[in-house]
């Protein structure tokens, strides 16, 4: 581990907790290395952030600064402005620049500071850096008011601790182009470059002048209001008194792609000498999609081919074989979708992890036809998309297997793609390929390491990942087969709708598909990770219910419930985790009475304790007007007896509360829910084992497992 000193605010740890300044934090050389190159920590050794531990990587360059040691370079891999050496263009030894893990900023624009912390908290995890404009109307106004805008904006933000990616205008509406060659404004414009360079503490400060130039009209120096060898002179102009300011000043030429888009931008590249790196933004707007579809039109910004007139214009991927072809790194400084897009979201997300995407933000705002806020859920499946692609992730995998004698191999799945993976602690095992983890040949028996990810943003997530030897494979619930009734996992990420951190639904992982939703907004449960394990949180007051009740079994059937869960010691009595009701009451379900597992309704069941941990329940209801009642706690001695069951015809099934009189919710579970499924059938004790090792090999509760239970040295397999 190694030790830094927190000196910017908006950065979290491992778990989440934000990082104080001026207090020291120990995390591995990685995640110390992010955050110095991000510039919200320091070393007092710099030399120490060198990975030792990467065979054949030479040590650090003693040409180098201490902020390019930080950011893991061993040598320089050719890409300079104006002599200096330029941030992101950093080898580690041997290994190529594409290769490297480079941190990939997510920027966000925001009106105010109470927007950025509502943004922050819809992501789940802070942006990186802000969208800054040192103007606020298009290019309109005035030097002397870019001057004052771009003040008022540092002023606004400065205690938001995040970077910002500056655009800068190259003339406005009253004061031409001209004017600009032949420095006519040079005093205001260095007080603007001077006032940023004054607010950033960090190695590099990124601008854009003269942005989206091959837009016709919607700047002062559109592609059809200056010429090209116009807009390459002011452009140059402006970059050149910025430099003079500061040399940390980082420069990207950036188009735009859009069907009002002028194409080659070869016509306007100012030259290598004043460009560091490509950009373009890109849009989905309503207003251009004409007949595409919207998988067509998010083909369209990549492609740059517009299907129904197959006219070629720019698009991001000829934007990025430009900027190789200029051996320029690359950016989207602007992006977003104006109408429900998921297609775009998605595609954009893989693009910037499998492209050196140095930086990219999203426009969070609505704006005219610029109709792109995400976080108001204007369009919640783009929205979930973003969060899910950009925000806090897990690693799904839990467990690996192999033959007895045999060595491990097996692939680590998360809640999206990620960068990188490690084996933080557990002894002989290592990744190789990136995301499979391999181990020597182990006679038989089961065994716990801790693996780490790293998305492309350095956001990290860890889980306990069992490795056993045995032959077959793990069982899971769908073992069960057409028995399986209902199988709701919070760690399916795919089968979650949420806004900001609130659960819309949870839709079964077999049957029907159908979904458990909230009725309300504020019965949404909370999305949230503990021990790096996605679960929901329910505070006593949400509910999510299933109104399509196809294949729920008759009142007086057989049915169990298996869940994981931890029950809060402040549950209320006779509050409810499951319920199924009729139209004029809940009949059947399991729940929580003076702390102790409750099984039924009306006259039901007491089990043993179940609160203040996390526990796996199984609880199985016979066939009758008189059921048979069995429940087990983390596999422990069964609590039997029977209860009443009326007939009913079912109308819904609630989770995290009853259904009572006249289908009235109420009755709320206080706790966090795992996981929960329900087999048409009365469970016979090997299946309820099965459920119980499942459940705590899967959630690390074997230790809760009685001795001499079946599964308490290794997971169940078939």
């Amino acid at each position: 581990m190694t030790i830094c000193t927190i000196i910017k605010s908006g950065r979290c740890d491992e778990f989440g907790i934000p990082l104080v300044v001026g207090r020291t934090y120990d995390g591995t050389i990685d995640q110390v290395r992010a955050l110095v190159q991000q510039g919200y920590a320091t070393v007092s050794d710099y030399s120490v952030l060198n990975d030792s531990s990467d065979a054949g990587l030479a040590k650090p360059n003693s040409s180098l600064t201490a902020a390019q040691i930080a950011a893991g370079a061993t040598g320089v891999a050719g890409v300079t402005a104006g002599g200096a050496l330029v941030s992101g263009s950093l080898v580690r030894g041997d290994r190529a620049a594409d290769q490297l893990l480079a941190i990939k900023s997510l920027g966000v624009r925001s009106d105010a500071l109470a927007t950025t912390t509502a943004q922050d908290a819809w992501l789940g995890s802070a942006f990186d850096h802000l969208i800054a404009f040192a103007e606020q109307s298009n290019g309109a106004n005035p030097w002397v008011t870019n001057l004052a805008d771009t003040e008022s904006f540092i002023a606004t933000f400065a205690s938001a601790g995040k970077d910002a990616k500056w655009a800068i205008p190259i003339s406005t509406g009253t004061q031409s182009i001209t004017e600009t060659i032949a420095g006519t404004h040079d005093g205001v414009i260095r007080q603007i470059a001077q006032a940023i360079a004054d607010s950033v503490d960090g190695p590099v400060i990124d601008i854009r002048p003269g942005w989206e130039p091959n837009y016709s009209t919607s700047y002062p120096w559109g592609s059809t209001l200056v010429t090209p060898t116009e807009y390459i002179a002011g452009f140059r102009h402006v970059v050149n008194i910025f430099r003079a300011v500061d040399k940390r000043f980082r420069v990207t030429f950036c188009v735009g792609v859009r069907k009002d888009s002028a194409w080659p931008i070869e016509d306007l590249y100012p030259g290598d000498d004043y460009v560091d790196v490509v950009g373009i933004d890109a849009y989905v707007i309503a207003a251009d999609q004409s007949t595409m579809t919207a998988a067509q039109h998010a083909d369209y910004i990549f492609d740059g081919y517009y299907i129904p007139d197959a006219t070629q214009g720019v698009g991001i991927n000829q934007a990025l074989d430009f900027a190789k072809s200029r051996g320029k790194l690359f950016a989207i400084p602007e992006w977003g979708t104006c109408y429900e897009n998921e297609a775009f979201i998605e595609r954009m997300a893989d693009f910037v992890r499998q492209n050196g995407v140095l930086y990219h933000g999203y426009w969070d705002q609505n704006n005219g036809s610029f109709t792109c806020k995400l976080s108001g859920d204007a369009w919640p499946n783009s929205a979930y998309a973003f969060v899910r692609n950009f925000g806090p992730f897990s690693i799904d995998t839990y467990g690996l297997t192999a033959q007895t004698g045999q060595p491990l191999s097996g692939v680590v799945s998360c809640s999206k793609p990620v960068a990188r993976l490690e084996v933080a602690s557990g002894g002989s095992a290592f990744i190789m390929d990136q995301n499979r983890i391999l181990a020597p040949a182990q006679v038989s028996g089961t065994r716990r390491i801790t693996v780490k990810a790293y998305d492309e943003r350095g956001q990290s997530a860890s889980r306990s990942v069992f490795l056993t030897w045995q032959n077959g494979r793990l069982w899971t619930p769908a073992e069960l087969g057409a028995s399986l009734g209902d199988w709701l996992s919070l760690d399916f990420s795919g089968r979650l709708q949420r806004h900001i951190l609130a659960i819309k639904s949870i839709t079964s992982l077999v049957g029907t598909n159908r979904a458990a939703s909230a009725l309300t907004a504020a019965q949404r449960p909370t999305f949230v990770y503990t021990s790096g394990v996605p679960n929901a949180s329910l505070d006593g007051g949400d509910a999510l219910v299933q109104t399509d009740v196809t294949g729920v079994p008759a009142a007086q059937a057989a049915v169990t419930y298996a869940t994981c869960l931890f029950t809060d010691p402040a549950a209320g009595n006779f509050t409810y985790l499951v319920m199924d009701a009729d139209s004029s009451a809940g009949v059947r379900g399991i729940g929580v009475n003076g702390g102790n597992l409750r099984i039924g309704a009306a006259g039901g069941l007491a089990g043993g304790s179940i609160t203040n941990a996390t526990r796996s329940i199984v609880a199985s209801f016979g066939a009758g007007a008189s059921a048979a009642i069995r429940g087990t706690i983390d596999g422990g001695t069964a609590t039997t007896g029977s209860v009443a069951i009326g007939v009913a015809t079912y109308t819904r099934r609630v989770i995290g509360a009853n259904a009572g009189a006249a289908n009235t919710i109420g009755s709320y579970y206080l706790g966090r829910l795992y996981e929960f499924f329900c087999a048409n059938v009365a469970m016979n004790t090997t299946q309820e084992d099965q459920t119980h090792g499942y459940f705590a090999w899967k959630y690390g509760l074997e230790g809760q497992l009685p001795g001499g239970h079946a599964y308490k040295s290794n997971p169940p397999v078939v």
